[in-house]
């Protein structure tokens, strides 16, 4: 069975990557990713809702019963929520990352996700969703030199 191997670079100044895709040069960037998903505007003639920020962020974990010590949303756990939202949590982070650990942590483009569920907001889901892949493949190099220098298989 032969490995597929791709090559995925950021596009200097901007948010998009290009990649080769059956021998053809890509390029895509948010705009791009939403038409792949088909995903519009869900109120037409509305804009999207802005996402909160990271004050907001920590008042709605809070709200939603979190357990555990916050100062900010990054040191926080999936583990430490109510099991409704600790359910959710975990179904997003699955879906994005295939990863579902009890040390799992929200990024700020998941938790946003949540919020924009929970509030049934207008928000922009492809453009979180693409911020959260643009993350995951800007470091992924550091997943890589990580599971190198690990002790165990």
């Amino acid at each position: 069975m032969q490995q597929c191997r791709y090559t995925i670079k950021k596009v200097k100044d901007s948010d998009s990557y290009k990649f080769l895709l059956a021998n053809k040069k890509c390029i895509v960037d948010a705009k791009v990713f939403r038409k792949i998903l088909d995903i519009c505007l869900r109120v037409k003639g509305e804009d999207f809702t802005k996402v909160q920020d990271d004050d907001a962020t920590l008042t709605f974990l809070t709200d939603l019963g979190y357990k555990g010590p916050l100062h900010k949303y990054t040191n926080m756990y999936v583990d430490h929520m109510h099991h409704p939202w600790r359910t959710l949590a975990a179904i997003i982070n699955k879906c994005l990352s295939r990863k579902t650990t009890s040390n799992d942590r929200l990024r700020k483009s998941r938790n946003d996700i949540m919020w924009g569920m929970f509030y049934k907001e207008n928000v922009d889901h492809p453009e979180l969703i693409w911020e959260d892949f643009a993350f995951q493949i800007d470091h992924r190099k550091d997943r890589k030199s990580r599971r190198e220098t690990m002790p165990f298989p």
